[in-house]
């Protein structure tokens, strides 16, 4: 549930700059209560706190920010092209790894 509490704050607009805004953060805090009375103040915190921490590896000038999917991040900027390179030849071996079950795997 702490996954779908993440992922519905990083969908919000303007999520990074929310985090450090304590009136924000409180109105989050009483509406998850609310809703997810199971989850206890301590949970809560880590959810503040994961979102601030994630707010702080944005910065104008890397462009790159969490999205709301869970582990997904999002480039505003194109990429840089050896980072983009290393990507595609990581990519390229697992193209090669065959499938279970497909009889393609070896035994």
């Amino acid at each position: 549930r702490i996954r779908q509490l993440c992922s519905a704050i990083c969908g919000k607009v303007d999520w990074m700059t929310k985090t450090t805004d304590a009136e924000v953060c409180t109105h989050w805090i009483s509406k998850f209560t609310r809703q997810e009375p199971e989850l206890d103040g301590k949970k809560l915190d880590f959810v503040v706190d994961k979102l601030e921490f994630c707010a702080t590896l944005h910065t104008s000038g890397n462009g790159i920010y969490l999205s709301s999917a869970e582990q997904v991040w999002i480039s505003a900027s194109p990429i840089d092209k050896d980072i983009e390179e290393e990507a595609k030849r990581y990519a390229a071996k697992l193209e090669d790894v065959p499938l279970p079950g497909k009889g393609l795997a070896p035994k």
